[in-house]
């Protein structure tokens, strides 16, 4: 395993680890209890593996793409607000399709936003997805390097090695 594939790896799990507890934070405050939604972990992968999504098609704030195409950008502003619409965008769009592909295979709603202001359809709402989006640009612009980075310096060879030996 090369360091960049598990340097992204290690992203998406802290992602998921985030996601788990900004959503059980937020159940727990308007509804006054937390739903993990039988996970074993404190992880939602859905969160880490839509983040990764989202990197791989628009890059990040300070690199923003369009479908891998590098954009010319130079003001930062535009890129950041570009990055925050493309979210935007992703989360709504996201949303409303697990949400009717989980109600029609499993005959399950996970959640319901038909009590929000502005939502569209039960599965999405214009606070939610900007809430999400917002929490996305953030992390993308001021932990998604820095977390790389970091993880780039894990030596895969030596992991992979103490598991070999049980050490």
């Amino acid at each position: 395993m090369s360091v960049k594939n598990l340097s992204l790896i290690l992203v998406i799990v802290v992602a998921s680890f985030i996601g788990f507890c900004v959503e059980n934070t937020f159940i727990g405050f308007m509804r006054g209890f937390v739903d993990n939604r039988n996970m074993v972990l404190p992880f939602l992968f859905g969160y880490g593996l839509a983040l990764f999504l989202i990197y791989v098609l628009f890059g990040t704030p300070h690199a923003p793409e369009f479908f891998t195409k590098q954009l010319n950008i130079n003001n930062e502003w535009i890129k950041v607000l570009y990055y925050f619409f493309i979210t935007f965008l992703c989360v709504s769009v996201g949303e409303i399709i697990l949400g009717h592909l989980t109600e029609w295979c499993c005959g399950i709603v996970w959640w319901n936003y038909s009590a929000l202001p502005l939502h569209i359809t039960k599965y999405t709402s214009v606070p939610t997805s900007m809430g999400f989006a917002f929490l996305i640009t953030l992390f993308m612009r001021y932990c998604f390097d820095p977390l790389i980075n970091l993880f780039s310096k894990i030596d895969p060879f030596e992991c992979q090695l103490k598991q070999f030996l049980f050490l």
